[in-house]
């Protein structure tokens, strides 16, 4: 943990020797989302709805030959969502802000021509939880047999950025999380099978065990993420198996943890995908969750998911219908949802 740290402080510290950087220019693009969505044997509002997404980019260039790039999204308010301040070197990509999510990113990479299985049907465990924190990514220039390397650290997980250039972002209900690491190695190992994709997702999310008045907290250990995906392309054919898990930290010692406490998840999922022509392309995919909780109890809910997606230019038209017989891990309750969307990008 310590050698990360300070590796991707020291490199991204290298970063801030002044030299003097060409004028850059900022745009804007986005997209337009219409949708009608309709879940089965829920009580809900207006089936119609809408999403303005909006990307303000920049980039330019310093006298010493490092990249500047300039990421930020906004939401329907033209409010601050996210935003990703990254530098290219000569020793690979350093990033600064809070779009890089860690495994959270990487929970569930099977095939889909539009939205995953579990979308939309309530709670799901997924692995990962340093999404949205703020920290320092660095993406290194080195070949590992095929596989890209992706490092991420954030000093407190579960916070946002600094709220001023002299005050920290404030206490945010997360008094006992302390920092937060993730490595994810991607690509084709050792190049000997073409179309082969492999994900690798290893998290860490330190826990302090005290709180701010020094009373002792519930876990005895730290939440642990993991995530190990396949997938294999052969012509207009996608195919892919993941599995993945969060541990919550809750030991056998956690004396004070109810019995009906979830202490942690299993996750598995596979799929297909065919594109059909430029144009169409069609999916299914399958994801089971077990939910083990502190007493021993294990329920698991499982949800199939079909997709359609079909592009003209910068529209896609996109069909989804996804169903599970056991939502938010109860026997027996039964969810369907279903979406039509309309994507126009500018």
């Amino acid at each position: 943990m310590n050698t990360i740290k300070k590796l991707l402080v020291a490199t991204v510290s290298s970063i801030f020797v002044f030299a003097s950087a060409t004028a850059g220019e900022l745009s804007l693009s986005g997209a337009i989302e219409l949708s009608s969505n309709s879940r089965a044997n829920t009580n809900e509002g207006n089936k119609l709805g809408w999403e303005n997404e909006y990307t303000i980019s920049g980039s330019t260039e310093l006298d010493n030959g490092i990249g500047v790039a300039y990421k930020m999204t906004t939401s329907d308010s033209f409010t601050e969502s996210d935003t990703d301040i990254t530098f290219t070197t000569d020793y690979g990509t350093i990033g600064v802000g809070n779009m890089y999510d860690g495994v959270d990113a990487v929970d569930n990479i099977v095939p889909t021509a539009h939205e995953e299985a579990e979308h939309n049907l309530g709670t799901w465990g997924d692995a990962g939880t340093l999404g949205a924190s703020a920290g320092i990514k660095y993406v290194p220039n080195v070949d590992l047999y095929g596989m890209g390397a992706t490092l991420f650290y954030t000093p407190k997980w579960g916070t946002a950025k600094t709220a001023t250039d002299s005050a920290g972002s404030g206490d945010t209900g997360a008094e006992d999380n302390g920092s937060g690491y993730s490595i994810i190695l991607a690509g084709n190992p050792g190049n000997f099978v073409d179309g082969l994709g492999v994900t690798v997702g290893y998290e860490v999310a330190e826990q302090n065990h005290k709180t701010s008045t020094g009373a002792t907290t519930n876990a005895t250990g730290d939440v642990v993420s993991g995530t190990v995906a396949l997938s294999y392309a052969y012509g207009p054919v996608k195919v892919g198996f993941q599995r993945g898990a969060i541990d919550y930290g809750y030991g056998s010692d956690s004396k004070a943890v109810a019995n009906t406490t979830v202490a942690h998840y299993n996750n598995t999922y596979m799929g297909i995908a065919y594109a059909v022509n430029d144009a169409l392309s069609i999916s299914w995919q399958r994801a089971t969750s077990d939910q083990h909780q502190q007493g021993g109890f294990t329920q698991q809910s499982e949800a199939d998911g079909i997709s359609v997606a079909y592009t003209m230019g910068g529209m896609t038209l996109s069909y989804y219908n996804n169903s599970t017989d056991d939502a938010d891990y109860s026997a027996g309750n039964g969810e369907d949802n279903t979406g039509v969307v309309l994507t126009v990008a500018f």
